[in-house]
């Protein structure tokens, strides 16, 4: 999900300007609303972690390219919101920042044209 977002917003930010930062302003305060509620503590763990829920987080992770939310933040509020454990929720999110990273990485190396050398792969790992 978030690939093909991320190459139309990346098509679409020279051409937008003063609505470009809009945007920019309105996920703002988004992000601070989803994170300000106030939620009970999660029960569940990592073994009860259903495909919807999987889905629902992957869904706010891919939203994430867009400018200013947190992919940390909403796919931990996201985990809160399914009841999982404050513990399991945080250590899921880091979990799913090692394929979100290394597929940014990948894009800006193709996008830039940069030639794949030994210090752009340890930079990258």
């Amino acid at each position: 999900m978030g690939l093909p977002l991320l190459l139309v917003l990346h098509e679409m930010s020279g051409r937008v300007g003063a609505t470009a930062m809009a945007l920019v302003g309105v996920l703002m305060l988004v992000t601070g609303a989803v994170q300000l509620r106030r939620r009970e503590d999660g029960i569940r763990e990592r073994n009860d972690i259903s495909s919807i829920d999987a889905l629902y987080v992957g869904i706010v992770q891919g939203l994430a390219v867009l400018p200013d939310p947190s992919r940390s933040g909403m796919t931990m509020a996201m985990l809160l919101a399914r009841k999982v454990s404050r513990r399991e929720a945080l250590v899921l999110s880091f979990l799913m920042s090692v394929p979100a990273s290394l597929g940014a990485a990948l894009f800006v190396l193709f996008d830039s044209g940069l030639a794949l050398s030994l210090e752009t792969a340890v930079a990258a790992l």
